[in-house]
């Protein structure tokens, strides 16, 4: 099987079998000529330097299809990743395993388990710290996820678009790393719990770096207390700096 991650963090394993039933399906949508080559097939049980070279042919097909405008932004592809996230290999390994329940051997050795679409609890992170508890699906995208947290908040529908939804990593200080941006074809419970480590959480930020958006958000309460609590929390971690004016103008948005 092959890895596939999203910005360093695995996301899926997948076979070829699979990948080239995705080029086919790809192929017969789009046609030839717009979907990239794929690696063909072998007859015979393949070489240690012919399985790196196919890996090799495999990431540069998917990074093509993912880059390419038509053929990432389908449907069949994001379908795709999103089906592959909800099956993820392995399961606790021997309870007398003396490397624990999550070593790499016991890891590889078990079956692939189908994570069941069921009803769940997921857990949000604002920039204050406050914790937003939302019931979604295990196979809900990221937008359901998104628009699920702001119903919650009583974010208007036309603001939520200038958020997203972040993976990041807490530490035990309280403090937190980013890790990447939710892709809207991932799940985002699968995303988090798979990672097998209550460290990864998901946080909801701004997802704009024009400041000038800002006063379209501010209209709102809500937006407001957001990109407050957001402000506030970059200028504690360090991320920005403000002069004294700007800290008065945060003081008078505190007012409100």
């Amino acid at each position: 099987a092959y890895n596939i991650h999203v910005n360093g963090v695995l996301h899926c394993r997948v076979r070829y079998s699979q990948l080239l039933g995705l080029h086919e399906q790809l192929r017969k949508e789009y046609g030839a000529n717009v979907v990239p080559a794929f690696p063909p097939k072998k007859i015979f049980t393949l070489t240690p330097a012919e399985v790196e070279q196919r890996r090799e042919q495999l990431e540069k097909y998917m990074q093509a299809v993912r880059q390419d405008p038509t053929l990432g932004g389908s449907e069949t592809f994001n379908s795709f990743l999103r089906k592959a996230q909800q099956v993820r290999r392995g399961l606790p390994g021997p309870s007398g395993c003396a490397e624990g329940p999550w070593c790499e051997s016991c890891f590889s050795l078990q079956e692939t388990q189908q994570i069941p679409t069921e009803e769940v609890v997921l857990e949000v992170l604002l920039s204050n710290g406050q914790k937003v508890k939302v019931t979604i699906l295990t196979s809900d995208q990221t937008e359901d996820v998104l628009e699920a947290v702001a119903s919650k908040l009583d974010l208007p529908d036309d603001l939520v678009g200038y958020f997203s939804l972040f993976l990041v990593r807490e530490t035990k200080d309280g403090a937190f790393s980013f890790v990447r941006k939710l892709q809207e074809f991932e799940l985002p419970y699968v995303s988090v719990t798979s990672l097998h480590n209550p460290e990864f959480r998901i946080i909801l930020r701004k997802s704009y770096w024009d400041s000038a958006y800002d006063d379209d958000v501010m209209e709102h309460r809500v937006g407001l207390n957001l990109l407050y609590a957001q402000t506030v929390s970059d200028i504690e971690h360090g991320w920005i700096i403000v002069n004294k004016e700007q800290h008065r103008q945060l003081k008078s948005l505190q007012e409100k």
